[in-house]
């Protein structure tokens, strides 16, 4: 944002407000009325996996540059690059999906 306000950083802290229960009734439903769930999350990361998969069957590999960019502009690489770096915080059904792609 052009003020400079961290809103990733706010978002994952909400999240993660949200997965520990840490937000009331009411604060919940107003975040959920924004379209801020913690199941997004895990949305995301379903449909950046099924575009790695598809990425794999047509080449063989996910041998692929961070800064690679799918045609719809999604950053493929940089989301591949990450769950290579913090493989040890997926959970063990990611780290099974992944494995299927040759990401150890």
């Amino acid at each position: 944002m052009p003020d400079g306000f961290p809103l990733g950083r706010w978002l994952k802290e909400v999240r993660t407000g949200l997965q520990n229960h840490a937000f009331d009734e009411k604060q919940t439903a107003r975040l959920e009325t924004l379209g801020i769930s913690y199941e997004e999350k895990e949305q995301t990361w379903e449909s950046m996996y099924r575009m790695a998969l598809e990425y794999f069957t047509r080449n063989g590999n996910v041998c692929m540059r961070p800064g690679y960019c799918t045609e719809d502009g999604v950053m493929l690489g940089a989301w591949l690059d990450r769950q290579r770096r913090y493989y040890m915080d997926l959970s063990e059904e990611q780290k099974e999906k992944l494995g299927v792609l040759g990401v150890e």
